[in-house]
């Protein structure tokens, strides 16, 4: 029954998929094929070297229904600006398979958008030193105890493992992840905040440190580039892989934060508006719109024909999400537009 649920999980998946996000006979079928194998082999590799599991017998396990399924997805992850960074391959579990007796408390708190802005504002006025810091494999770093969970997970190579580490796609792996986070850096003398609790801040003698965690990427400040370099090799020593990126542009759950000298920082996200344009078929040779809104030109008189609701508010959705975050001069125009979302016409979709 799980080894069931698991394909026609997959099979469901398979149809939403974009090109960046092939299943993986997708995958095998493409010219980018050898990125992608490359990929899923260091992801295998990853396994091994963290120990994530151990090999079982299928008869050793007692109670079959608790086997969960797995699945491999892959990602080809992109800069802000819509270039390729790199192939990405990752073994998840199906946690839409687990039992409410395989798993505790799930919550697993982000930092919110505003918080990011207002982290990077503080590095405008003050000048101060950033990176982004990534942690890979986050999730695989917190280790399962026998005493309390026993998880069994069927490969999709056939084989049957027991976990000793949690794994992606469970539902509990996000909270272990952000609890062993917060314990290792409140032990080397960070204090949570209280207002966000994916904010960090150490105090020091000639200034201070502050970071923002969402999930594995860590925006971070500070007036001194020492307490970043510190801090990196503390987190390297604890969870082994820790990238660092500095410079002046950084990129930051797909934001583009770019410092202007002494000018002050500007944010973008050039490859998700390319996306929504490419989504909405615009073209960008003839089709332009004023800014900001503007109701004086007059419709055509013509009764409008209805459009697909379905698009116009997956186009609404695209642009709240980018007005939110890096767009405010559209949130007006955007809000007038969503007045429209029960009943779209032909005119609705040309403002959009």
């Amino acid at each position: 029954n799980s080894i069931n649920r698991m394909y026609k999980y997959i099979r469901k998946s398979a149809k939403a998929r974009s090109k960046d996000n092939p299943t993986l006979e997708q995958a095998m079928k493409r010219r980018d094929w050898p990125m992608f194998e490359e990929a899923i082999n260091a992801e295998l590799q990853q396994m091994i070297d963290e120990g994530v599991y151990e090999h079982i017998n299928y008869k050793d396990i007692g109670n079959k229904m608790r086997i969960i399924g797995s699945m491999i997805v892959l990602q080809v992850k992109r800069t802000p600006d819509g270039k390729i960074d790199k192939y990405k391959a990752r073994l998840v579990a199906l946690g839409n398979q687990q039992t409410r007796d395989q798993y505790g408390n799930i919550k697993s708190p982000t930092a919110r958008s505003a918080t990011v802005k207002m982290l990077i504002a503080i590095q405008a006025k003050m000048d101060a030193y950033s990176c982004v810091m990534d942690v890979k494999g986050a999730y695989l770093k917190s280790t399962i105890d026998p005493k309390k969970e026993i998880l069994y997970l069927h490969l999709p190579n056939g084989q049957y493992v027991k976990l000793k580490k949690y794994l992606y796609g469970l539902k509990q792996a996000g909270y272990e992840w952000n609890d062993l986070l917060a314990n290792t850096l409140n032990a080397s003398g960070y204090t949570q905040s209280k207002h966000d609790p994916c904010v960090f801040f150490k105090n020091y003698k000639d200034g201070y440190i502050i970071m923002a965690t969402h999930v594995d990427d860590f925006y971070v400040i500070s007036t001194k580039d020492v307490h970043i370099q510190k801090l990196h090799t503390m987190l390297t020593k604890e969870f082994n892989d820790v990238t660092i990126k500095q410079g002046d542009i950084l990129g930051y759950l797909g934001m583009e934060v770019r410092r202007h000298g002494n000018s002050g920082i500007s944010l973008s996200q050039p490859g998700y508006v390319n996306k929504i344009l490419e989504k909405s078929g615009i073209d960008l040779l003839s089709d332009f719109a004023e800014t900001p809104y503007s109701e004086s030109k007059t419709e055509n008189q013509n009764v409008p024909n209805k459009v697909n609701r379905n698009k116009y508010l997956e186009l609404i959705g695209m642009l709240n999400y980018l007005a939110v975050l890096t767009r405010p001069d559209i949130l007006y125009a955007l809000s007038r537009c969503a007045q429209r979302c029960s009943d779209p016409d032909e005119h609705d979709l040309k403002k959009v």
